[in-house]
């Protein structure tokens, strides 16, 4: 038996018998070789279409015979060692094979308000590092043109789902300000929408603000809730990241923030698109 570097998995008589038993049809290498790891390379080199699953877990079942051989004086035949390698790579092959599947990509585009009304897209972001949060607000009528924006910092510890229901009235308070009656809020966080329109129980940390919800016609005359998947509400997404950069409350009215410039004008070219 010939040793070196630890390994003693080619040279050895009972390694080859196993080897031969597997019928992976292995080439006769005819030089020295230094260690497993130099054979490895050699074969990959010149024959790469070699099974490399069962190629390293039989080495591998080879190597623990030996070691038990050695240590414990108990060694396994041929066969066995062979059966346990397609054991094995069986497993691991159920384990890791996943049925595959057409991928569907379920992107939602931005869609207008109908005419006559306004839609607020609200986001929030929660800052963990500096214990804040950011609010994001677009209001857009039904051509797509900004009405008004927000990008909003709280310097208030709350969670997703609390900034995500703030969101809601924040971009409702900024309609108001800005005189609008009709009003679409439009979020990408579904638990919040759900509540709002009364299709669930509002998580009791959100309670107050859902029931509270009802009095928010003293800012617009008519409001309802829209869900949209994250696609769908990308600006108000990026102005609700853009509240970590500032100190407190950025406002546009009638102009679109320089940050979510391309975003609005991909939005409304899909729009004429889809009308077309």
């Amino acid at each position: 038996m010939v040793e070196s570097s630890g390994h003693a998995l080619w040279d050895c008589e009972a390694a080859g018998a196993v080897w031969r038993e597997s019928n992976m049809q292995l080439p006769k290498l005819r030089n020295a070789h230094r260690d497993f790891m130099e054979v490895v390379w050699k074969l990959w080199e010149g024959r790469r279409e070699l099974n490399w699953e069962c190629f390293a877990t039989t080495a591998w079942c080879i190597w623990k015979n030996r070691n038990s051989l050695k240590f414990e004086g108990r060694g396994k035949a041929v066969k066995v060692i062979v059966k346990e390698a397609e054991l094995l790579v069986e497993e691991f092959r159920s384990e890791n094979i996943r049925e595959k599947l057409p991928v569907v990509l379920r992107t939602q585009a931005w869609r207008p308000p109908r005419e006559g009304w306004y839609k607020a897209n609200v986001d929030g972001a929660v800052f963990k590092e500096t214990n804040s949060c950011g609010i994001g607000v677009v209001i857009r009528n039904d051509q797509g043109q900004i009405m008004g924006a927000i990008s909003k910092k709280l310097n208030l510890p709350l969670g997703a789902v609390e900034v995500e229901a703030k969101d809601f009235e924040e971009g409702l308070m900024l309609a108001g300000d800005l005189g609008l009656k009709q009003i679409i809020l439009e979020g990408d966080a579904q638990i919040v929408t759900n509540a709002l329109l009364g299709k669930c129980l509002p998580p009791t940390s959100i309670q107050r603000l859902i029931s509270g919800a009802s009095r928010w016609k003293q800012w617009v005359q008519e409001w309802k809730a829209s869900y949209v998947r994250r696609t769908g509400n990308w600006a108000a997404h990026v102005m609700a990241q853009n509240a970590k950069l500032i100190t407190d409350c950025v406002v546009w009215v009638e102009d679109t923030p320089p940050m979510i410039q391309c975003q609005v004008h991909r939005d409304v070219l899909l729009m004429n698109q889809c009308s077309n």
